[in-house]
């Protein structure tokens, strides 16, 4: 049952030429792939059905609630794949239908002054992402001679719940690496200021910081790690 959920995705997204360009799927490559695609649901369908009927079979007297246990189910994975199959065409249609972007008229662009920068901030997640974002801060700081804003979000419970007034080794050490990425960028002659805030939600506080000290700039790395390393 898995299947049909993997190639009809798998055969949109080979098909896309804005994603695959010169690689994208040719016309006969696609009607091959459909096709397969209809041979696949129309077994698996079949498949479904008779699986569902030998278990209301071998089910007795509790035949009716197996059914209505099952059909509901499978009904909705139906629904599901239909979805997965109609949605991207429909989006395409959708944003085919759209009128086009108009952008401003463009004269006498070459003459607008280049954009200057001088409050740049970066949040930081305590990983090694930090060293990509950090580094382009730096850079563009001594270009412009900008100041730099360091923002770290402590997001852990006791955070969460005593705000400033925590004091835990987690919260120790997000200060001492704040304080040391900020020691080595004044070693370079650059101006910066540090911030650690706590929150239960680190981009809603990076937004907040952000009004405040109203940056030209903002750089930052992705979140360095997920669901399971948290």
């Amino acid at each position: 049952m898995q299947l049909p959920f993997a190639v009809i995705p798998l055969i949109h997204f080979t098909s896309d030429r804005a994603r695959m360009g010169p690689f994208a799927n040719a016309v006969w490559v696609r009607w091959l792939a459909w096709v397969t695609a209809a041979v696949i649901v129309g077994l698996n369908l079949r498949l479904a059905a008779s699986a569902i009927l030998d278990w209301a079979n071998a089910a007795g007297a509790w035949r009716p609630v197996v059914l209505m246990a099952t059909l509901p189910v499978a009904a909705l994975l139906l629904a599901l794949l239909v979805w997965v199959t109609l949605e991207p065409a429909i989006t395409r249609r959708r944003l085919l239908g759209r009128a086009p972007v108009t952008l401003p008229e463009m004269a006498g662009a070459e003459t607008e002054a280049a954009p200057v920068y001088h409050r740049i901030l970066v949040p930081l997640d305590h990983t090694s992402l930090d060293r990509l974002a950090v580094s382009h801060a730096s850079a563009t700081a001594r270009l412009y001679g900008a100041k730099v804003y360091l923002l770290h979000v402590e997001e852990g419970v006791t955070s969460q719940v005593y705000g400033r007034d925590s004091s835990t080794a987690e919260v120790e050490a997000g200060e001492q690496y704040i304080d040391r990425i900020a020691r080595s960028l004044r070693e370079h002659g650059i101006e910066v200021e540090t911030a650690i805030s706590h929150s239960s939600s680190p981009r809603k506080e990076i937004v907040r910081y952000a009004r405040e000290i109203q940056p030209d700039l903002v750089i930052m790395a992705a979140h360095g790690h997920g669901g399971l390393k948290d």
